[in-house]
């Protein structure tokens, strides 16, 4: 499993005690779907069939257990990865790190990491 995402994962579960099924879900979530290279263009409808479960499943599990929507962990785990690629010296540009990690719009994706991290992409280049 790459690093940011063990990172990630003990960060987001922290404190947390998780059993059965749901452990099996979660688990599945991080090996087989953050995992790859395809959430990058991943749909909720695509990570919802990758875990096993209808679309609305997936919602219950991941605001009981993230505190949010599908769609917007998919988005942090993108964000995070492209924390991780910057910090790490990955990519020379912020397009190129957009374009790595699924953002068509360099600019949405610039916005979206600014309200994440409170600080710009560039910072990270430098």
């Amino acid at each position: 499993m790459q690093q940011w995402i063990i990172e990630w994962k003990k960060e987001i579960l922290r404190g947390k005690r998780i059993d059965g099924h749901y452990s099996q879900v979660i688990n599945r979530m991080f090996l087989d779907v953050f995992n790859t290279d395809s959430y990058r263009t991943l749909t909720v409808e695509q990570m919802a069939s990758t875990v096993y479960m209808s679309r609305r499943q997936l919602y219950r599990i991941t605001r009981k257990f993230f505190g949010t929507s599908p769609g917007k962990l998919i988005q942090e785990a993108r964000l995070r990865l492209a924390e991780w690629i910057l910090r790490h010296g990955k990519c020379t540009t912020v397009t190129e790190c957009a374009r790595m990690i699924g953002f068509i719009n360099v600019y949405h994706f610039s916005q979206a990491f600014i309200r994440r991290f409170s600080t710009p992409p560039t910072q990270y280049l430098n």
